[in-house]
């Protein structure tokens, strides 16, 4: 929060934190995620040796989502983009549960997240946008974007490191339309 609004000047609203306790269970309420992992992930989160889709419960979920340089090619932008997959697949998800499975996930849930909600703030918006969970397009971005940075080798401390040159004014351009309000029809 603190970090995109100094960095990008973009305000973040109606944020939630949860530790990896909470995932875990978050995941294993929902019943598990199926997941698409090439050979070396499967092999990293334990749950086979080929390339395929896997069920996950929350603790392997968690192992899939923390895993760093599976493999050769790996980096902190492979990372990312397994945790935006993961949460695209559990949104997903949700779009296809009633609204009585949604609200008994959220009575279950609520109480283990930090967010700046109020509670009567988050039982406005989710009497609000349950229904429209079926209709949720999900968009995912990552900063800094592709073409807006290059990696450098400096010295930190005597240890030769790599660091990302970010073009932080091509960033905020590219997070302004998402970060303005949108109005629902």
């Amino acid at each position: 929060d603190q970090l995109i609004r100094e960095n990008f000047g973009v305000e973040v609203d109606y944020n939630v934190e949860v530790g990896f306790d909470t995932f875990k269970k978050v995941i294993d309420v929902m019943g598990g995620v199926d997941i698409e992992m090439d050979e070396d992930v499967a092999k990293y989160v334990k749950v086979g040796s080929t390339a395929g889709t896997y069920h996950l419960d929350g603790e392997q979920a968690l192992v899939y989502a923390r895993a760093r340089h599976t493999n050769a090619g790996d980096s902190d932008f492979y990372r990312t983009q397994r945790q935006r997959n993961l949460i695209t697949h559990l949104l997903n998800k949700a779009k296809s549960m009633t609204l009585t499975q949604l609200h008994a996930l959220l009575k279950e849930i609520l109480p283990l997240v930090i967010t700046d909600m109020t509670n009567e703030e988050i039982t406005s918006l989710a009497l609000e946008l349950l229904p429209l969970v079926v209709e949720l397009d999900i968009k995912s971005n990552q900063v800094p974007a592709a073409d807006t940075y290059y990696m450098k080798m400096i010295d930190i401390i005597g240890v030769e490191s790599s660091v990302i040159i970010c073009d932080e004014e091509a960033n905020k351009e590219l997070l302004m339309p998402i970060a303005e309000p949108h109005l629902v029809d």
